[in-house]
């Protein structure tokens, strides 16, 4: 089975109806995706009421790709604001609890920064992360090229299928070491997860000047681009019994639009969403 969703919530206007308020937005959006990706843990490891009032907003089979908090994958810069290492992972941990108790915690996405490249050092952090979080799946995206370079790209697939990792697939510009191939190689046999980054190679290294991130993800994928994917997807599910697909070219409003048309594309039809709203006016 092939679910589809965004990367977070709130910034996908086109979905809404007139005066949806923040607080209604999840439901809504419930009732055009089965899954979503919580990208406000990224930036701080939030308060458990907040996972318990999404779940809560959301159907009994909606599903939730809850991101790492940056201190645990190395983005965030200068001291971390917990007193050890594993004081920040039972925090994030214990965040979790919530999605875990309502069956809807799909997976955590470990996505490394571009600096984080391929040596002994972050092997051995990586080790790490994934005894830290136990049971719990997780998935694995790498933003450094060397990771999958002729010398160790089969070796880094290997590490993540012996060490539990869930191989985060990249559709996203070839703009030198900062970004990585698309890889279709499952690493574990029932889930596997690809993100949708847009192919804008001008935005996406970091210029000198500007609001990088607006223009990073500020892609429209054409239909032709999204039907590529299909052939794609059927290697895929050779490999792995469930594909969740997450569309995170946010910037001008594309990725609800391109997620509907890759379902239409697919020709799936979700049951179990939460009901559709009417926009009267």
């Amino acid at each position: 089975m092939i679910y589809i969703g965004l990367a977070g919530w709130g910034d996908h206007d086109a979905l809404y109806t007139n005066g949806s308020s923040t607080k209604e937005k999840l439901r809504e959006y419930a009732s055009f995706f089965p899954i979503v990706e919580v990208d406000s843990t990224f930036y701080a490891v939030q308060p458990e009421r907040n996972a318990r009032k999404w779940v809560k907003e959301t159907p009994s089979s909606f599903q939730f790709i809850v991101k790492a908090y940056q201190g645990m994958t190395g983005h965030l810069r200068g001291e971390i604001p917990f007193q050890t290492m594993e004081e920040m992972f039972d925090a994030f941990i214990q965040s979790l609890k919530p999605y875990q108790e309502a069956n809807k915690l799909k997976m955590v996405l470990f996505q490394f920064p571009p600096w984080f490249d391929c040596k002994k050092e972050h092997v051995d952090y990586l080790r790490y992360c994934r005894m830290h979080m136990g049971s719990i799946p997780v998935a694995l995206e790498f933003r450094h090229q060397s990771w999958f370079s002729q010398q160790y790209i089969d070796k880094t697939l290997s590490f993540m299928e012996d060490e539990n990792w869930i191989h985060s697939i990249c559709d996203e510009p070839q703009a030198g070491q900062g970004s990585i191939p698309t890889i279709l190689k499952a690493t574990d046999k029932q889930e596997t997860l690809i993100r949708f980054h847009g192919r804008n190679v001008y935005g996406w290294n970091r210029p000198a000047q500007g609001d990088w991130r607006e223009v990073r993800y500020l892609y429209r994928y054409s239909q032709e681009e999204l039907a590529e994917w299909k052939d794609k997807l059927k290697l895929l599910q050779e490999q792995t019994e469930e594909i969740y697909i997450i569309f995170n070219n946010n910037s001008g409003g594309d990725a609800s639009d391109n997620a509907l048309q890759l379902i239409e594309e697919l020709g799936i039809t979700y049951t179990g969403l939460a009901p559709r709203q009417l926009d009267l006016f």
